[in-house]
């Protein structure tokens, strides 16, 4: 809470400004006091808000008295917001943007606009570790029990001590560094807890290694809009993605000794489970089998996009047959698109187009541009003697 004064707006009223404003409210409240304004904190604050800067700046834009303001952009970049938002406060405090103190400038950079991406937790390390499909299962079994204990206790009214204890954990990360070692090189095991295999039909190895993944390419970790930002309260339209950390080191799960029999049940549930047979024929007799009928005929299944069954292929043609049926229609009409020669033809396009091309040219212009004529040569060989 921040003791705002007479002159500017009570503890509750704060409540009301964007999320995440905090610095920026401190700051300008001391700034505000020094030049005994105090009572212009409460909308410079309000101004954090894109819709109000949207809708002051689309008023000095109307008016074109000031070249100096900057113009409104739908969608604008968190750069632009605070262009505006420093125009707008220097409008309304009289002042020049170079008299806003640094320690505004800093809290303002600081500030998250909807449409930013919180790069706060960039400097976060995080470990990718890849851990084999039985533990994952047996994690969330474990996870799903413990979450129906709670409810049940939830429900009997019990008091329920929100801190871990031994039993809520999933198992421990062990990483060992050999101290004589001048590469400093890192060993990591895992501890699985014993609970985790209780109840369970299927009992899973406890104790498990990790080797990291050294080649593994640059990766950062992202989250949705999380409570308490400017973007989770704002009605625009914002996807935002919060960076929550680096991926400091990629590593891979799998047991400590193969010869665990435990790890040996699981290898072998897992192999019946991939030869089984997930597809099987069964013979249906009585009233069931009066029912069941054919499949139709492929032709029937297979139709085009435009409804139509699907047509069988033509046999392609020798290139002597094929030309001697061009001259034919060429008789018949003297110009010809290859849309038309196809209907007529019934033969593949890239085919007849190379058949045409030879015997005829395309026109490229004219009231029958993209049609074809025979070429003058066939032409005058077509043209009937004169008697």
């Amino acid at each position: 809470q921040y003791d705002v004064g007479a002159e500017g707006k009570s503890t509750a009223d704060l409540e009301e400004f964007p999320p995440g404003s905090e610095l920026v409210l401190s700051a300008m409240q001391r700034y505000l006091q020094k030049i005994n304004k105090l009572n212009a904190l409460n909308e410079c604050i309000h101004k954090l808000n894109p819709e109000k800067l949207e809708e002051t700046a689309k008023k000095y834009s109307r008016s074109k008295k000031d070249k100096n303001a900057p113009e409104w952009r739908p969608y604008a970049t968190p750069y632009l917001l605070r262009e505006h938002w420093r125009y707008q406060v220097c409008q309304k405090l009289n002042i020049d943007k170079k008299d806003l103190p640094e320690e505004v400038t800093e809290a303002l950079r600081a500030y998250l606009f909807p449409s930013a991406l919180d790069t706060q937790r960039a400097n976060h390390r995080a470990w990718l570790v890849k851990v084999p499909n039985f533990v994952d299962s047996a994690w969330k079994s474990f996870n799903d029990k413990k979450s129906k204990v709670d409810d049940e206790n939830d429900e009997d009214g019990m008091d329920i001590d929100a801190e871990l204890n031994d039993n809520d954990e999933l198992g421990k990360v062990r990483v060992v560094i050999d101290p004589f070692d001048k590469e400093n090189k890192e060993a990591f095991a895992v501890t699985l807890n014993a609970a985790v295999n209780e109840g369970d039909e299927q009992e899973i190895p406890v104790k498990y290694i990790m080797t990291e993944n050294i080649e593994a390419p640059e990766i950062h970790v992202f989250s949705e809009t999380r409570e308490g930002t400017a973007a989770a309260t704002s009605a625009m339209d914002v996807n935002e993605f919060i960076v929550e950390a680096k991926v400091h080191k990629k590593l891979d799960m799998r047991p400590k000794d193969a010869s665990d029999a435990a790890y040996a049940r699981v290898s072998k549930n897992r192999l019946e489970k991939a030869q089984s047979k997930s597809r099987f024929v069964q013979s249906v007799v009585g009233a069931d089998a009066a029912r069941i009928a054919p499949l139709p005929k492929r032709s029937n299944l297979v139709r085009l996009a435009d409804g139509g069954v699907t047509k069988p292929k033509a046999e392609k043609m020798e290139k002597a047959q094929l030309t001697d049926k061009l001259f034919g229609l060429f008789e018949r009409r003297t110009f010809w698109s290859l849309k038309q020669l196809l209907e007529e033809t019934k033969q593949p396009a890239m085919y007849l187009r190379e058949t045409v091309q030879e015997i005829a040219n395309l026109a490229r212009r004219g009231p029958n541009n993209g049609m074809y004529s025979l070429k003058d040569m066939y032409r005058q060989q077509n043209k009937p003697a004169e008697t």
